[in-house]
């Protein structure tokens, strides 16, 4: 465990956030994943790498949050989705370009969400979306999202589930654009 995160505060340190997501968390969970599909590692193996993940995102986040200054972004997933890692790697990437980040973590119902962005006034509801999740039934709740979503709200989908852009919702295909995004430069 700790020879883990020391390897990954490393490399974090090294790289810097954005390629250290991009060179090496994203490297590492389709590896883990890839290795869990076909036997190689059993559920315990993959659920010590994301816990320890987890951990490390968190880490790097949380100093990153304190001093952020710019738009509020609330990030969750739909409910149904278990996956968090995607959201943690959005969420340190948001942080990152200066955004205040309030992180709900998985499964948020969706009367909660727009409740709380709409009483916090935030820029935005950021949802991560997981390769395993069923896209129509995903798509059928990004409308209904939109749907009870201030206007001014925007709703930010990521992830290797998401669906196509539709109106309202805006689709990032990676993490650059989603930096771009919250640095204003979009």
């Amino acid at each position: 465990s700790d020879r883990l995160a020391h390897a990954l505060l490393s490399a974090s340190a090294r790289l810097g956030p954005l390629a250290f997501l991009e060179t090496v968390v994203a490297p590492l969970l389709r590896a883990v994943g890839e290795a869990w599909e076909k036997g190689r590692l059993e559920v315990r193996h993959e659920h010590f790498v994301s816990e320890r993940l987890g951990d490390v995102l968190r880490s790097l986040r949380l100093p990153l949050e304190e001093r952020a200054s710019g738009p509020l972004v609330v990030l969750s997933t739909l409910p149904g989705e278990t996956h968090g890692l995607g959201l943690q790697m959005a969420a340190l990437v948001v942080a990152g370009a200066g955004c205040r980040v309030l992180y709900l973590g998985t499964e948020t119902p969706v009367p909660d969400m727009v409740a709380l962005t709409r009483d916090l006034g935030a820029r935005a509801l950021a949802l991560s979306v997981s390769a395993s999740s069923r896209k129509p039934r995903t798509s059928a709740l990004l409308r209904r999202l939109r749907g009870m979503l201030p206007r001014r709200t925007a709703l930010l989908v990521g992830g290797e589930g998401a669906p196509a852009p539709s109106p309202g919702v805006e689709v990032f295909a990676d993490l650059h654009r989603l930096e771009s995004w919250g640095r204003g430069d979009l």
